[in-house]
């Protein structure tokens, strides 16, 4: 297991390093934020299913303010409602 490791992180190191700089640039900028853009898919998920549920209770209409469904979410003022759909501020594809 830890001689597989060692080459695949070899594999890496080479890959990375014979990259030119912009591609190095995208890397590293690209792979931190995954977590994040998976934290918010999760709870745009997360919104879009409560949502669907508050509108079922309450005669299709939409909530005035995400807070109001009392979700547990990742992050709080990253979400707005917008003609009726839940986006995201720093994802708005998602």
């Amino acid at each position: 297991m830890k001689v597989l490791f060692i080459i695949i992180f070899t594999i890496f190191s080479l890959i990375i390093n014979s990259c030119d700089k912009e591609t190095k640039e995208t890397y590293t900028k690209t792979i931190p934020s995954l977590p994040k853009k998976a934290r918010v898919l999760s709870d745009l998920i997360k919104i879009r299913n409560t949502i669907q549920y508050y509108k079922l209770n309450h005669n299709d209409s939409l909530p005035l303010n995400i807070n109001d469904l009392n979700l547990d979410l990742y992050y709080n003022n990253e979400y707005r409602i917008e003609d009726g759909s839940v986006k995201s501020k720093h994802y708005p594809g998602l």
